[in-house]
């Protein structure tokens, strides 16, 4: 715990201060400093990757950039510090630096310990690692192919394990991530007292929800928890933009929150229909004509998503591994075009409840109705909520009479689900969207209703009328929804007490190893199993046949030589 709130300490300076070198001239407030600054280490972190080992020298660079900001911009950075303390009461002042306290302590003792994920046994821990030793080796996929899994994430949990100091390799972003997440949820709270609700309150129950479903596993540093907790973040932030009154002079915010909605996609590919709450900036500024403003925030996607993209093509020689349906590269150390597809298929078939390839093939008719049966009771009651709020968004388009902006943020949402349904529907993958979408549609729902039941009456006693009714609306399904998850989570609490991780956070796993050559480099495979853990180093499950150096060195990368 100690050592993680002192990490979190750190990326929350780092992260804020570059946060708000590039925010600083809008509304957005230091929540979104954080998260933006967390995208733009990232991006460093990959094009530090492409050239150096992400450690000790990236990290006192990092260091120099971030004094040097705050020595530039220090007058109006602790000007809008000043700011977060005006107008607000000692006793206010107390009540909200208590709760940031209780909830760091909270959040940091479920991200110290718990279910340490399969997958990062099995290749996180040797990817990150990799970062960590090398910065990004040529056809490090043939080795493993799991570790072409390219996740931006990756470079980002290298940058800040401190693995450098010769202890272990911490894996604390999740749990940061999570921690940041909560506290904008938490102003649903703000928003029930001044009875000031939305329809991203509402969105944020979801949100929430799926932050105490992973409690028990941020342990671990899963890319599909950093792709989730981003792409469900700017969800929130777009549905909160369209819902306020100055929404048409927000363009800006807005086309911000959407690069942090193309970044989650260099998180997880899967996350791809986030690349729609682009659309509305573009619009917005194509109606203005401002050709500058579009060209600007267009090279903003570029920087955000080309490192992701060198990195696929080193890692792989594909630029959308493992899928083989772009093939414009043909490196030496390509990954066999049979292996992808094996790759390929295996995932696919895993997500539909399957351990054999050939189910990728199978008819919808087939596969789920299987998936189905493999889900267990919560999911599946989660599941029809989901499709539930679907059939609630067709509602709305008749309510709201017709689309309007607060729409695009739900579409999104909508078609990620629909993505993750008939590609690869492992909860694990998907349960962000399971938990967002009937939670957003109940409450655009709820609220239109509202709204509409009080149209024609007069405007202050109606306009109060709403705001009462969507807060006890908000206030019963806050309720209802909750208290299952945190009796739950009362209980992890009670077991997970004696367990020695109040300093540091919980390990990889350790394996019993065998020892192999390749080209006279030791390369460790489990002695049963397929996981490797964090160390001993490099490992991998087995070794692929026709596996050989592409020189003298471990540095210089993998190919498979391929059979005549």
């Amino acid at each position: 715990m100690l050592f993680n709130i002192l990490i979190w300490l750190y990326i929350c300076i780092t992260t804020t201060t570059i946060g708000y070198a590039f925010l600083r001239k809008t509304t957005l407030g230091f929540i979104e400093y954080s998260m933006f600054g967390i995208m733009a280490v990232t991006v460093y972190a990959e094009i530090f990757s492409l050239f150096y080992k992400v450690g000790f020298v990236a990290n006192v660079i990092l260091i120099i950039v971030t004094a040097a900001i705050v020595l530039i911009l220090r007058k109006h950075f602790f000007q809008r510090i000043s700011y977060l303390f005006k107008d607000r009461r000692l006793p206010e002042i107390l009540g909200l630096t208590i709760g940031i306290i209780l909830m760091v302590l909270f959040v940091s003792y479920g991200s110290s310990r718990g279910f340490f994920h399969y997958d990062s046994d099995l290749y996180h821990g040797q990817a990150i690692r990799w970062i960590e030793e090398y910065g990004v080796v040529k056809g490090l996929g043939n080795l493993h192919v799991r570790l072409a899994y390219n996740s931006a994430s990756f470079a980002l949990s290298a940058l800040y394990s401190f693995s450098f100091l010769g202890g272990q390799s911490f894996h604390a972003v999740p749990g940061y991530l999570v921690l940041i997440v909560l506290l904008d949820c938490f102003k649903l709270v703000g928003h029930v007292i001044g009875k000031e609700v939305k329809v991203a309150d509402f969105a944020r129950i979801g949100v929430a929800y799926y932050c105490f479903n992973i409690f028990d596993e941020m342990v671990s540093p899963a890319s599909d928890y950093f792709a989730m907790l981003f792409f469900l973040f700017s969800v929130v932030k777009a549905l909160e933009i369209a819902e306020s009154e100055e929404h048409e002079t927000k363009t800006e915010e807005y086309a911000l929150i959407a690069m942090m909605a193309v970044y989650s996609i260099t998180l997880k590919l899967s996350a791809v229909p986030a690349v729609l709450l682009t659309v509305v900036p573009v619009v917005r500024f194509a109606k203005d004509k401002n050709v500058k403003r579009i060209f600007v925030y267009l090279c903003g996607g570029i920087l955000i998503s080309a490192p992701f993209f060198i990195r696929n093509y080193l890692l792989s020689g594909w630029l959308f591994y493992p899928s083989t349906s772009i093939d414009i590269f043909s490196p030496k150390w390509k990954i066999p075009e049979s292996m992808a597809n094996i790759d390929a298929a295996d995932i696919v078939a895993y997500g539909r409840g399957y351990t054999y390839g050939e189910a990728s093939t199978y008819s919808f008719g087939v596969w789920f109705p299987h998936w189905i049966q493999t889900l267990s009771r919560t999911e599946k009651v989660l599941f029809t909520a989901s499709l539930t709020g679907v059939i609630l968004f067709l509602f709305s388009l008749i309510i709201r009479k017709g689309l309007k902006e607060i729409h695009l943020p739900e579409i999104t949402v909508i078609l990620s689900f629909g993505f993750w349904l008939v590609s690869a529907p492992l909860v694990r993958y998907g349960q962000g969207f399971i938990l967002l979408l009937p939670t957003m549609m109940a409450g655009d729902t709820i609220l239109g209703l509202v709204n509409l039941s009080n149209k024609g009456k007069e405007g202050g006693a109606a306009e109060g009328k709403v705001k009462r009714m969507g807060t006890v609306i908000l206030l019963a399904v806050s309720v209802i929804f909750f208290s299952y998850k945190i009796t739950v989570t009362v209980l992890n609490f009670k077991s997970n007490l004696l367990l020695p991780y109040y300093v540091k956070q919980r390990d990889y796993g350790v394996y019993e190893m065998a020892e192999n050559s390749v080209d006279g480099i030791t390369v460790y495979t489990p002695a049963g199993g397929d996981q490797t853990g964090y160390a001993p180093f490099p490992a991998t499950p087995c070794i692929v046949e026709g596996l050989h150096l592409m020189g003298d060195d471990i540095c210089d990368g993998f190919y498979v030589e391929q059979q005549e």
